[in-house]
């Protein structure tokens, strides 16, 4: 008998234990909770921190502020409603993208769920930390075997010289396997003391793969412009920054925030030691010379032509300094029209061209000496030269020539014998005046100028009436809001209660006034955050309060089993008139 009513009681026990196990579980799940997530704990000081706070219970969920450390550069907000046995359960998602203020320990505080003014659950507080992003040298960019996409700036080397022309790209790295379905870069914001031409024709190019500790990566191209820097200085390549769209887990594409490690770039002057006497400022690249001479044996003149081709700094070449010349004088000719210059991937290539019209002074060879061209090359750090061939050529010919055409042109001219003067008179019709010059003609070559200047007029008057439809629906906000709460419940849709259907057009009635009449995103606020604005505009607590509770009482509405009556429609439509009428007391 005692071994049966031990037993018996112990089975008891568990019973019960399971019983009031089964009660906690039920409790919790109506219990308020909050919860944050962060995308980092550790980031640079140009980078953004991702942050979600999710809020779940009938409480209302209020984030921190984050105005002291943060800068907020995008917001989301989502809200979930759950009815279950007559109970509202509410879950709202709150995400913020953040750019830190400064670099140490920057805080997240605490978000809190409110119920009747008491908090009944908030977050721990977060602490991030923010460091200067530190740059490294052009050599010391890698791109680590763990990463499946990386974004690095490529440039050759880790010195250049002011002037010299040198090619900066963006390269987006894709591991084997790993799918990207698009990508793009934001703009470039560079030092004020360079120069900067576009390289990338398309907005991305493929260029072949490379291998980084045995796995092979696609090469994309997303940014490339060639930059010259005008003094010396220790420069600083700012992060290229990106987004790239690539295929998660779900069946929808997921956006990525791309970046990458700013460069330290060594901008050195080109030396003074060692250098040549024939060296023009600004010669930077490796060249080669030719030279030609084209003579005019007709006026005994010639053109030298000297041509510098190769890369590097082509625009700021100056022409050769060319020695004297015996028994003929130089003089500069415009050839502009013959230089070419591009800026490519292997860098700034062309070449520049430089004449002379050469006018001997006497009869005979004029000789001109080879020319030299010294420049400074910037991959050796060392000074270069090359020298034309001796050009020559025979005025003697040409000369005799100008002098017999002098003597000849002196001679006079013979002369016409006298004639009378003829005049020739027809009675026939006018000749009617050609077709360019009937105004149908005129009318028609007009038409397409006239078409442009309507279509133009047509596109300015559609803009100013875009530009004005923000102040033509703040006027109109009441009016229109007006309407659709008198309008709420009339025709609820085919098979929907006309009770919910009455307060979720009266709800909407009232979000889209405050959307139309301060230009708030409504429907994506929580009421706090509504109460918040509102009270910051200057409007009565009272009033702001009152309209808080319609909104609620609108969502609870929505869901409540009750069916409700004709009186209770009819007060909250009033109530609602009531809240716009005293809202417009205010600006």
């Amino acid at each position: 008998m005692t071994e049966g009513l031990r037993t018996m009681l112990h089975g008891g026990w568990r019973q019960v234990a399971l019983a009031v196990a089964l009660c906690l579980v039920a409790v919790a799940a109506w219990a308020d909770s909050v919860t944050v997530e962060v995308s980092a704990r550790s980031v640079a000081d140009d980078d953004e921190v991702r942050v979600t706070f999710n809020f779940s219970g009938a409480g209302q969920g209020s984030p921190p502020d984050l105005g002291a450390d943060w800068t907020i550069a995008g917001q989301q907000q989502g809200t979930n409603v759950q009815i279950i046995n007559g109970r509202m359960d509410r879950s709202t998602q709150v995400t913020y993208v953040l750019v830190p203020k400064r670099t140490g320990q920057l805080t997240i505080g605490s978000a809190t769920i409110t119920r009747g003014g008491q908090v009944v659950a908030q977050s721990e507080p977060i602490i991030v930390a923010v460091r200067g992003a530190v740059a490294i040298k052009p050599s010391d960019v890698q791109v680590q075997p763990s990463e499946s996409v990386a974004f690095v700036t490529e440039i050759e080397r880790d010195v250049v010289y002011v002037g010299e022309p040198f090619i900066v790209t963006g390269v987006l790295y894709v591991r084997a396997g790993a799918r990207i379905q698009d990508a793009g870069r934001d703009e470039v914001v560079v030092p004020e003391s360079v120069q900067r031409e576009e390289v990338l024709a398309e907005r991305l190019r493929e260029d072949g793969e490379r291998t980084f500790g045995g796995q092979r990566y696609a090469r994309i191209v997303l940014f490339q412009e060639a930059w010259r820097v005008l003094r010396p200085e220790t420069l600083t390549v700012p992060p290229l920054k990106g987004i790239i769209e690539q295929q998660g887990r779900s069946i929808f594409a997921e956006r990525a925030r791309i970046k990458s490690l700013p460069l330290t770039l060594e901008v050195k002057a080109v030396p003074s030691v060692g250098r040549p006497a024939g060296y023009r400022e600004g010669a930077i690249g490796q060249f080669a010379v030719s030279s030609k001479l084209t003579p005019d044996q007709a006026r005994s003149r010639a053109v030298f032509e000297v041509t510098i081709a190769g890369q590097g700094s082509l625009t700021t070449l100056d022409a050769p300094t060319l020695p004297p010349i015996a028994g003929a004088n130089l003089e500069p000719l415009p050839s502009d029209e013959q230089d070419v210059s591009k800026a490519t991937p292997e860098g700034v290539t062309g070449r520049r061209v430089f004449q002379w019209l050469v006018n001997p002074t006497r009869a005979g060879a004029v000789s001109i000496p080879p020319v030299e061209y010294v420049w400074f090359d910037p991959d050796t750090g060392t000074f270069a030269s090359a020298r034309t061939e001796a050009q020559q050529y025979d005025a003697a010919a040409g000369v005799a020539a100008a002098v017999k055409t002098t003597v000849d042109r002196n001679e006079p001219a013979p002369r016409d014998p006298l004639r009378p003067i003829e005049t020739t008179v027809s009675i026939a019709e006018p000749t009617p005046p050609p077709y360019y010059r009937r105004l149908w003609f005129q009318l028609l070559i007009a038409l397409p100028f006239l078409a442009w200047l309507i279509q133009g007029i047509v596109v300015r008057v559609r803009e100013r009436a875009a530009r004005r439809s923000p102040e033509n629906r703040q006027k109109r906000a009441a009016a229109m809001a007006l309407r659709r709460i008198d309008a709420a419940g009339k025709q609820p849709p085919a098979g929907q209660n006309p009770r919910v259907a009455f307060f979720a057009e009266l709800g909407a009635s009232l979000r889209g006034y405050l959307e139309d009449r301060y230009q708030l995103p409504a429907l994506g606020l929580t009421n706090d955050a509504l109460r918040r604005e509102l009270t910051t505009r200057g409007h009565e607590s009272d009033a702001v309060e009152a309209l808080v509770t319609q909104l609620d009482a609108c969502d609870f509405a929505r869901f409540a089993p009750s069916g409700g009556s004709d009186d209770e429609t009819a007060a909250a439509r009033e109530t609602a008139r009531a809240l716009i009428a005293t809202l417009e007391k205010r600006p």
